[in-house]
């Protein structure tokens, strides 16, 4: 693992004056250590005080406050690298290395089948304010992103762009802002990747922050977007959160090691627009921001 950047070492030269950007206060709320074993994969808040925390290599998802206090654990017969809330409450997870998605009951922990891939991969799911449902596929020779409705009919495939050019190439993570982009977090190639609500490619984030500086090496691991569409992605070698505009301009790190982050690798944002950031060492830490 590559140190993370030293942000005072960041210095732009460009022949054109840059429009300053508004500044951002950044508050730490809590941190706490998440009880299970491995490294987490997925966080889902249900309030602004509670969220339920999935590991890579744990048959469990358990529900935490924010101050730590572990609430609830439902046990599982399979690993989660993806899960989002529905609006019922109960959980759309995708399974680790696994062709389906399910729903797991909140209440009653029951596991429920949702719609079988087979034989595409299940790697990132996504549940919009209209209940659409989206979740990332790969195979041998194909990799996309599909949309359904809540009861699992496929309306649109995102795959390729009008150039016949594959899109992706191992997708993974979703987000969708307001204005229905789609944005995908490519493991394949590292990078961020951004269509229109009618799937035409809009652009691709490399790590590039300005016109001459780049990250050296870019590891996004997750990707959300927050209520005024900027794009948040987790950057884990770098220990940092890029903060994107909706066309894909790099605006500035939310947060990094100043912050207290070193590795941070899945992201959520509750109702009142809380960040929920999950670290390779086992900490979850709550953080709110501010437009000043």
């Amino acid at each position: 693992m590559r140190p993370s950047i030293d942000l005072s070492d960041l210095h732009f030269d460009f022949d054109e004056e840059e429009t300053p950007l508004p500044p951002i206060e950044v508050r730490h709320v809590s941190t706490f250590e998440h009880g299970l074993d491995s490294v987490v994969s997925a966080i889902c808040p249900t309030s602004d005080n509670v969220a339920w925390v999935a590991c890579n290599s744990d048959a469990i998802v358990a529900q935490y406050q924010k101050d730590g206090r572990e609430t609830k654990r439902i046990y599982t017969d399979f690993y989660v690298d993806d899960m989002k809330v529905a609006q019922s409450g109960n959980l759309l997870v995708a399974l680790d290395m696994g062709t389906s998605t399910k729903y797991i009951n909140t209440q009653s922990t029951e596991k429920i089948d949702f719609k079988s891939f087979y034989p595409f991969v299940t790697r990132g799911v996504y549940i919009s304010k209209e209940n659409d449902v989206y979740v990332s596929l790969r195979n041998e020779t194909t990799a996309k992103v599909v949309k359904m409705t809540s009861c699992g009919e496929i309306t649109r495939e995102l795959q390729r762009d009008r150039g016949n050019v594959p899109l992706y190439s191992d997708p993974d993570k979703i987000a969708v802002n307001s204005h229905g982009d789609v944005i995908v977090l490519d493991w394949g190639t590292k990078c961020v990747i951004s269509v229109d609500i009618y799937g035409r490619y809009r652009f691709k984030y490399n790590g590039r922050i300005k016109r001459k500086v780049h990250c050296e090496i870019f590891t996004p691991t997750d990707v959300v977007c927050d209520q005024y569409d900027n794009i948040l992605i987790c950057d884990c070698d770098n220990g940092t959160v890029h903060m994107l505009d909706r066309h894909g301009q790099f605006l500035r790190f939310l947060v990094s090691v100043e912050n207290g982050v070193t590795c941070p690798c899945a992201l959520a944002l509750d109702e009142k627009g809380q960040l929920w950031l999950g670290e390779m060492n086992g900490q979850v830490h709550v953080i709110e921001y501010y437009h000043q």
